[in-house]
C-alpha cells in the first residue's frame, strides 16, 4: 500500500531546491589578486664536497743536444784594388841541378820552366813587378851558447843560412850559406835559382867540401830547400791613379806590407 506525501511538503520542498540553485547560479565576481608577501629567508647552503686528485703530470722529454757554433774567422785585411800578390811558397827548383866537380857548390834552379802566368805583357809594360823572399838567416844565442836561425824578408836576392840534415847539435859548423835569386822577369818568365856553398874553412883556412854533401845528388838539395827559402810575387799596377806610391821604398817589404796591407 502506497504512502501519500502531503502536497504541502512537496512544496516546499521543491521550494528549498530551487532557492539553493539560484543561490549558487548567482555568485559574484572575483576579486583583485592582493599584494604578494615578503620573501622567506634564503636556505642554508649546502655543504663543498671534497676536491678531486690532480691527475700526475706526464714527464718532459730530454732537451736535444744544442750544436756547437764554429769560430768565427778574423777579419781578412782591407784590400787593394791596385796589387795583385801571390801567397808565399816554395820555389819550383825540379828542372834544373848543377854541382860543381869540387864539391864546393851546388845550383838548383827552374831554368827549364820559368811559366809565371801572372806576368802578362799588360803587367810587365805597366807596372812594377817584386819578387821577395822569406829566408832564414843564422844567429847566434848567447842564452844558450848556440846559434839558430831566424826568418827575414828581403826583395830580389837574400843570403840565408840552412841547418846540414842529420846534424844534432847547434853550432856555427852544422849550418851552410845560401843564395836565392829571381831575375830574367819577363812576359810568362821568372828565372830562379839557388845556390849551396857546401864549404867551410879547415884548420888552415882553406875552403873545402863538407863531407855531408860529397856525391848527393838533386833531390837531397830539392829536400832542403822545400820549406826555406820561399817567396812571393807583388805587382802594384802603375797605369791607375794611386797605384804607385812614390814615397814608398819597395825594396822595403815592411814598408810595402803597410802601405797595401798585405797579409803575412
Amino acid at each position: 500500500m502506497k504512502t501519500r506525501v502531503p502536497l504541502l511538503f512537496q512544496i516546499s520542498t521543491g521550494l528549498l531546491a530551487l532557492l539553493c540553485l539560484i543561490v549558487v547560479s548567482c555568485k559574484g565576481p572575483e576579486g583583485p589578486v592582493g599584494p604578494q608577501g615578503p620573501a622567506g629567508p634564503t636556505g642554508a647552503a649546502g655543504a663543498t664536497g671534497p676536491q678531486g686528485v690532480s691527475g700526475v703530470a706526464g714527464a718532459t722529454g730530454p732537451q736535444g743536444v744544442s750544436g756547437v757554433a764554429g769560430p768565427t774567422g778574423p777579419q781578412g785585411p782591407a784590400g787593394n784594388a791596385n796589387v795583385v800578390y801571390t801567397a808565399w811558397k816554395a820555389p819550383d827548383f825540379s828542372s834544373y841541378y848543377y854541382r860543381f866537380p869540387d864539391n864546393l857548390q851546388t845550383i838548383i834552379g827552374n831554368d827549364n820552366n820559368r811559366v809565371s802566368p801572372l806576368l802578362t805583357a799588360d803587367v810587365i809594360n805597366k807596372s812594377i813587378v817584386y819578387v821577395y823572399w822569406k829566408y832564414t838567416q843564422l844567429q847566434y844565442d848567447s842564452g844558450s851558447a848556440e846559434f839558430k836561425l831566424v826568418e827575414r824578408i828581403q826583395s830580389t836576392s837574400a843570403n840565408g843560412s840552412i841547418k846540414i840534415p842529420g846534424r844534432a847539435t847547434n853550432q856555427y859548423n852544422d849550418f851552410i850559406g845560401y843564395y836565392v835569386n829571381s831575375d830574367d822577369i819577363g812576359v810568362n818568365n821568372l828565372h830562379l835559382y839557388m845556390y849551396f856553398f857546401t864549404n867551410q874553412l879547415d884548420q888552415a883556412q882553406k875552403q873545402v867540401a863538407v863531407a855531408d854533401f860529397i856525391g848527393k845528388n838533386a833531390q837531397f838539395y830539392r829536400d832542403m830547400a822545400k820549406d826555406a827559402p820561399q817567396y812571393r810575387i807583388v805587382i802594384v799596377n802603375g797605369s791607375t791613379p794611386g797605384g804607385r806610391q812614390a814615397n814608398i821604398d819597395y825594396k822595403d817589404y815592411a814598408a810595402v806590407k803597410r802601405a797595401y796591407n798585405l797579409p803575412d
